[in-house]
């Protein structure tokens, strides 16, 4: 603040100097070289860190005393500080509130110590605030990076997954995992890039509103807390081939601050990242340069972007300080040095620019610590931005006198823009406020066409007057309002048609129909008798007469079920009438099923025989008794006790066998001694766990090296030792650093250095300077030279201390500044235009000839009732002539004929082939039709007609004649055991069908159970099988070996880890693992080829050793901790203790190495076989004879229903195993995934069903079922309907089990026509469904468009039209042909458009799509001709007129095959759709 009070006490003394010399010179030059276009930006980041609006009118006032010309804010800069009043934004339909919006950056703002942020009325008082003092506002708002607030808002309304997230690898073994941006929004998602755009377009258009001139979009460190090294996000980007997104995205948010009237600045790291210029950048872009390239992150140099076009601010890094900072990354150190060493024309890679690609400077004040005190560090702030500014003089020049302004406008016309121009009258700075033309304010008076006149629209100017005409057609067709009096069978109607409009009207006559409109009676068909339908016509009486067959009976059935003994009965009755008869039932029989009691140890067995209908029952089938089967159970001696062997019958029987105890087996481990502790001998029984220690050993103490280091100015003192033993490292007898011993030496300033004291340590040299003071500077008194038209001017300064003189700020001579008058020169008369000099006087005269008339010519054609003229209109003047009178040509008449017909009127119709005009004579009235009959008769199955057909025009109708249905006679066939029963229903016309069918009653079998054989005989028809029940060998059977290894091929193995259930597997020559299941201390396989070892001798490495092998001769072998297969000098093993079936297997590499399955090393993650030189073991499995047979009821009977499952089949048999073939060890269930049925199994349905059982690969024998029992069906019968089939459904009432028979087709519609409206409507008079087809359209030349009405558009090239179409939703052009102005080409709906709301548009499915008028890129300020699309969300307005169709400012012009938008026309038809 010192220096800014001697600039003020300067500034009195220079003015008071001043006013002394005002007869001699004006006051305000400069005190320096004045760089007009140089911008002297300062950057404040209040995205991070809220400022109040007091400490930012500070930091303006010191702005405008240093000379700068603008103060960027930094309100969007991961923070996002200024609120507006609408905070609501728009994407698409869709708008997200502004509540929304608002709280969601206020949470967002919650991490950059958040205190509030700017309303807008504040920031408004900013803005105007800065404007007094000459200062302008930069806005900066961030993105696509540093925009936490606004990824915080986007979420807060809905957006799903706004933020950046890219795969990052970490880990020593490259593990990925997915890291999402908390700064930067994802590209790839459009929703949220279009949202962040609206806001930022919100941002925009509140600041260029305000008169800012600059915009910063921001765009650098993109997802750069995602990708934070190398080259960063940028490169990133650019390898994944993503970078054209980011050049996109950043041209559209440049477009919208252009649109906005202002320039776009960006910062320069992403901007042509790595001069990759695939995608070209807005080179409008001012390029704020902040950072050059450094290891990989490759920026584009200064001097590429400069030949990329763009405009270099320079923001040289050395001017950045982050406020709290002092010597760490941008803090005041660096800001200081920056601005005392660094000039305004050197960027941040060390050259130095021409001042013409300079847009000018910008130093920053960042608030990356957002909690660090601002108070506490303003002073450092103000120096930084008065610093810089004394360090460039001729840069920053500070206006030395207020303005006294004077405002001269000139008010806006309707076609010419106005201006406000505020200049100031000492200096002559003035800026000028354009008043845009205020367009002209018409109103229109409208007079109507009728159907034959023309109407006009006046457009009126109410504000100067201008006004023009609209011819609107007439509009050529009637508007007639019809009144029907419809005709009967016999008397004519008639349509009489009214023009609304002009009153003409006509009659067209309706000819009687020649149809009856019938009405029906019925009398209702009863079982043997026919009814009859009576049709009688409405209006005259005539009728015929149509029989409705007898129905049939419908018989419901009543069973007396038969019993073993008795017969049963069936009596059917007819539900309708009650006829009634009956059919006798057989009687069944016994149906005898034996229940088998087996033989005990001590009893004999026996069958008893119960019949299942009627519980009559013997015994027979007698079997000895089995005696003891006895099954063992262990308990396993230990060390010290004895085990046993207890033997268990089946029966209760009972004696046990004692197992001596085993002694204890000890192994030992020996425990080295440490330095600090004692070592020792663990003496452990593997059996049982039981311990005990000896040898022990005292502790060995530590060997200590002892190092001592010396205090020094900054480190302290210490001893160290370090023990070689064990590492053990400790530190004693610490001393305080000493301190530094600095000597200070000061330097005093001068006129044009600064003074500063440096101190430096006596002991070790450290030095640092600090207590800077500032030059003391020049006293300059400066004497101005103005310019005249002729002479430069220029400033003469002189130092009042030591008389210094220099001279500078030349101005060229300011040239005549001429006013010119002009009078301007008519069509007849000269003008001249007079330059006068404001300054100096000078004048000249230059005459302007007069222009002659410029006639242009309208001609009116001759009609056929008016003649024709020529108007001849001078275009500057107005005068006019009427030439060239006409004749009228007179009509030319054409007739067209139409026939009369049965049901139309003949006439003909005279048209004018000039004018259009035309009537109708010739009439002869419609002939009416004339009908002949053909009857085809209806059978049982299809329907008949009756078919009336004109014999002069074809036309026909029919009349149904209903299908007679069928008479069935019934056969009934009884089922056998193997074969299902039926009844064979057969109608007299030979169509026949099956029914009531009842499944084959199956076998009923008796079972004899012989030498280990069941054997099974059909009571009925004799069938016999036989059962074997005897033992299975099955393989693949491994039991744990408690005995010892046997050597040998024939002794296979299973080798399994100690506690995990894993086994030795080998795959080729690779070792591995594979889970396997132990049950009762066995293991059972399948497939065990890559499982099975044995042992060999393999004395001939080593004595005592053995080779794990599969062929004899390669062995498994260890290297490096891992297993392999193969032949090496390491594949030996020593088998060492066991217990219980676990083994030690180890052998001998400098120590001793045992086979183990678990994690080897203790960072392993995955566990499998190695060697470790902890004691470890495996389980061995030998393979042993299994056996298995099935067992329980392998012949089931069952009545047929829900009950009878497969689960409950499979209930009654089990597995028995066993390990000798003779003794049953254990008993399994047996599910559905051992049983293969002979076919599907259905407990519904009656007969035989054969499961065969497998277990573990063998087949064991089969399991017999039989479903018995007979359907009781209730019948339903399912009418045909005109579009479905009729049926009749069979259910029986026993178990639900349902079919459908007797099928008749659907009967078809029958259909009657009627014409209305444009359409033939076809109604089926059996059921009432209907539909229309369209009559044929004409398509007929008209002048004009008019509402909610169809058109098919053409062009006229040479004699050739063309309609636009809209095929496959793409605009093309397709011939048609035109006679008579109609088209008389067929016309698809490709070709149709609906104009209505003054839109084209058609119906694509459910979506309508409109004629669009795509806007065309904008390329330095040019708009290129729009594109002609079709679009289903927008559209724009056409118009019709002498023959062109235009949108917007553009025509529809047709050319070599394709439609698009012109400058320019192609003669244009509108056909109607009639």
């Amino acid at each position: 603040m010192r220096v800014m009070k001697q600039k003020k006490r300067l500034f009195a003394l220079l003015l008071a100097f001043v006013l002394m010399l005002a007869a001699v010179m004006p006051v305000g030059a400069s005190a320096a070289t004045s760089h007009e276009d140089f911008i002297r930006v300062f950057h404040l980041d209040v995205g991070r860190k809220y400022f109040t609006v007091s400490q930012v009118r500070e930091i303006i006032d010191a702005l405008a005393e240093s000379g700068y010309t603008h103060l960027e804010l930094a309100i969007g800069n991961g923070g996002l500080r200024l609120l507006l009043d609408d905070m609501s934004v728009t994407v698409g339909s869709t708008t997200y509130p502004g509540d929304k919006v608002a709280a969601g950056v206020k949470a967002g703002n919650v991490s950059f110590a958040h205190a509030g942020e700017w309303s807008q009325s504040e920031m408004d008082s900013i803005i105007s605030y800065a404007a007094s003092k000459n200062i302008g506002i930069i806005p900066l708002v961030n993105s696509p990076g540093h925009m936490s607030a606004i990824l915080d808002a986007a979420e807060y309304v809905g957006i799903s997954s706004p933020a950046y997230a890219a795969k990052t690898s970490s880990g020593w073994w490259g593990s990925t995992t997915t890291k999402t941006s908390t700064t930067t929004v994802s590209l790839s998602n459009a929703t949220a890039v279009a949202f962040t755009q609206a806001l930022v377009k919100k941002y925009v258009d509140y600041f260029a509103g305000r008169g800012s001139e600059y915009f910063n979009i921001g765009a650098d460190e993109y997802a750069a807390d995602v990708h934070s090294s190398g080259s960063m996000g940028f490169g990133y980007m650019q390898s994944n081939g993503w970078y054209d997104d980011y050049v996109h995205y950043i041209n559209d948010v440049a477009a919208i601050i252009k649109n906005a009237g202002m320039k776009p600045i960006a910062f320069n790291d992403g901007i042509y990242f790595n001069q990759n210029d695939d995608t070209a950048f807005d080179k409008d872009i001012i390029i704020a340069y902040w950072i050059p390239a450094w290891g990989t992150y490759y920026v584009a140099s200064p001097a590429y972007l400069v030949s990329k076009g763009h405009k270099i601010l320079n923001t040289n890094d050395d001017w950045y300080y982050v406020i709290g900072r002092t010597s760490e990354g941008y803090g005041y150190d660096n800001a200081y040095n920056g601005v005392n060493n660094t000039p305004v024309t050197r960027v941040a890679d060390g050259s130095t620019m021409a001042l013409s690609n300079l847009a000018g400077s910008m130093n920053c004040v960042w608030c990356d610590e957002p909690n660090a005190n601002y108070e506490a560090n303003k002073s450092n702030v103000m120096y930084f931005i008065e610093r810089l500014a004394a360090k460039n003089p001729d840069y920053f020049v500070v206006n030395t006198h207020e303005h006294t302004f004077e405002t001269v406008t000139v008010d806006a016309t309707c076609t010419q823009d106005g201006s406000i121009t505020t200049r100031c009258t000492i200096c002559g700075e003035q800026t000028v406020e354009i008043i845009k033309a205020t367009g002209h304010d018409y109103g229109c008076v409208v007079t109507d066409p009728t159907c034959e006149a023309e109407g006009s629209k006046v457009f009126t100017c109410a504000a100067c007057g201008d006004t023009y005409t609209e011819t609107i057609p007439a509009t050529g067709t009637h508007a007639y309002e019809a009144v029907t009096v419809e005709p009967t069978c016999v008397v004519s109607g008639s349509t009489t048609y009214t023009c609304g409009i002009c009153g003409k009207s006509y009659v067209e006559t309706i000819p009687a129909t020649g149809k009856h409109i019938y009405r029906s009676e019925t009398v209702n068909a009863t079982c043997t008798e026919d009814g009859s339908v009576t049709y009688t016509c409405a209006y005259c009486s005539d009728s015929y007469v149509e029989t409705i067959p007898a129905v049939g009976h419908t018989y419901t059935c009543t069973v007396t079920e038969a019993t073993c003994t008795n017969a049963g009965s069936k009596v059917y009755t007819c539900s309708v009438c009650g006829d009634t008869y009956t059919e006798e039932l057989a009687s069944l029989g016994h149906d005898y099923k034996a229940v088998v009691t087996a033989p005990t140890c001590t009893e004999g067995g026996f069958s008893t025989y119960t019949c299942t209908r009627c519980g009559d029952s013997y015994v027979a089938d007698a079997v000895a008794a089995l005696g003891h089967r006895y099954e063992t159970a262990t308990v396993e001696a230990t060390c010290t006790a004895d085990g046993s062997v207890t033997y268990y019958c089946v029966c209760g029987d009972t004696y046990s066998e004692v197992i001596p105890s085993t002694g204890h087996d000890y192994k030992a481990v020996v425990t080295a001694p440490t330095c600090t502790t004692g070592g020792y001998t663990t003496h452990t029984c593997v059996s049982c766990g039981d311990s005990y220690v000896s040898d022990e050993v005292a502790a060995l103490g530590h060997r200590n090296t002892t190092v001592v280091v010396a205090p020094t100015c900054v480190n302290g003192g210490y001893t160290a030792d370090t023990c070689s033993s064990c590492g053990e490292y400790r530190i004693y007898n610490e001393t305080a650093a000493l301190g530094h011993d600095y000597a200070s030496v000061t330097v005093d300033p001068t006129e044009t250095e600064g003074g500063y004291t440096t101190h430096t340590c006596n002991v070790c040299g450290h030095s640092y300077t600090d207590n800077y003071v500032d030059a003391l500077g020049h006293t300059i008194v400066s004497v101005v030279t103005d310019p005249t038209c002729l002479t430069e001017g220029y400033t003469t300064h002189t130092c009042t201390v030591c008389g210094e003189v220099t001279v500078d700020t030349y101005v060229p001579a300011l040239g005549h500044d001429h006013q010119t008058v002009t009078v301007d020169a008519t069509c007849t008369a000269d003008g001249f235009m007079t330059k006068t000099c404001a300054r100096c006087g000078d004048t000249s005269t230059e005459v302007i000839g007069a222009y002659g008339h410029n006639y242009t010519a309208t001609v009116t054609a001759p009609t056929c009732v008016s003649g024709g003229h020529t108007v001849y209109t001078c275009e500057r003047c107005g005068d006019s002539y009427v030439a060239d009178h006409t004749e009228a040509t007179g009509h030319n008449y054409t007739s067209v004929t139409v026939d009369v017909t049965c049901t139309q009127d003949g006439y003909t119709t005279y048209l004018c082939t000039n004018c259009g005009d035309s009537y109708v004579g010739d009439t002869a009235p419609a002939l009416g039709h004339s009908y002949e009959t053909v009857t085809a008769e209806a059978t049982c199955t299809e329907a008949g007609s009756v078919t009336h057909v004109c014999n002069r025009c074809g036309d026909s109708w029919s009349e149904v004649i209903p299908a007679t249905g069928h008479h069935y006679e019934s056969v009934i066939t009884a089922p056998t055991c193997t074969e299902g029963g039926c009844t064979t229903y057969t109608c007299s016309c030979g169509e026949s069908y099956i029914a009531d069918e009842t499944p084959a009653t199956g076998h009923s079998y008796s079972c004899l159970e012989e030498n280990g054989n069941q054997i099974y005989t059909c009571d009925s028809c004799g069938d016999t099988y036989t059962v074997t029940i005897g033992w299975v060998n099955l393989s693949g059977t491994y039991v744990l070996d408690t005995d010892g290894i046997e050597i040998g091929a024939d002794h296979k193995y299973i080798v399994v880890g100690s506690n995990k259930n894993y086994a030795l597997t080998l795959s080729g020559s690779t070792i591995g693992a594979a889970a396997v299941t132990v049950e009762n201390n066995a293991i059972s396989l399948d497939d065990a080829a890559k499982y099975e070892f044995y042992f060999v001798n393999n004395n001939s490495r080593e004595n005592g050793s053995y080779l794990l092998t599969q062929d004899g001769t390669k062995g498994v072998y260890h290297m490096g901790g891992n297993m392999y297969y193969g032949n090496d000098n390491k594949g030996y093993w020593h088998i060492g203790t066991s217990a219980n079936g676990a083994y030690q297997l180890y052998d001998y590499d400098n120590s001793t190495w045992y086979l183990n399955y678990g994690y080897v090393w203790a960072n392993d993650s995955v566990s499998r076989f190695a060697v470790s030189s902890n004691a470890r073991s495996v389980r061995l499995f030998k393979a042993a004879d299994s056996y298995a047979r099935l067992y329980g009821t392998l012949n089931q009977t069952w009545v047929h229903g829900g009950d009878v499952t497969e689960s409950a089949v499979l209930s009654k048999v089990q597995i028995q195993t066993s390990t000798n073939g003779i003794t049953a060890d254990a008993a399994a269930p047996v599910d559905s995934s051992m049983v293969t049925w002979d076919k599907t199994f259905d407990g519904y349905t009656a007969g035989t069903y054969t499961a065969a059982v497998t277990y573990r690969g063998e087949k064991l024998g089969t399991i017999t079922v039989t479903v018995t029992g007979e359907h009781a069906y209730r019948d339903m019968l399912k009418e045909a309907t005109c579009t479905e089939a009729g049926y009749t459904e069979h259910t029986c009432t026993v178990c639900g089990y349902s079919y459908t028979d007797s099928n008749t087709a659907a009967l078809g519609h029958s259909y009657t026509t009627k014409e209305e409206n444009g359409k033939r409507i076809y109604t089926c008079s059996r059921c009432g469904h209907s539909y229309s087809e369209s009559l044929a359209m004409t398509y007929t030349k008209v002048s004009s468009l008019s509402g909610n009405s169809n058109y098919v558009i053409t062009f006229v090239s040479g004699s050739k039209y063309y309609a636009m179409s809209h095929k496959d939703n793409k605009i093309s052009a397709v011939q048609v042909k035109v006679s008579n102005n109609q088209i008389t080409t067929e016309i698809t709906a490709d070709l149709v458009w609906t104009y209505e709301g003054n839109k084209l548009s058609y119906k694509s499915g459910n979506t309508t799509c409109y004629l669009y008028a795509k806007p065309g890129t904008s390329w330095w300020g040019w708009a290129s001709t729009p594109t002609l699309t079709i679009s289903s969300s927008n559209s724009t307005a056409v118009s019709f007129s002498s023959s062109k169709l235009k949108m917007d400012n553009y025509y529809l012009r047709y050319s070599n095959g394709s439609i698009s938008l012109n400058s320019r026309s192609s003669t244009t038809n509108l056909f109607l759709e009639q």
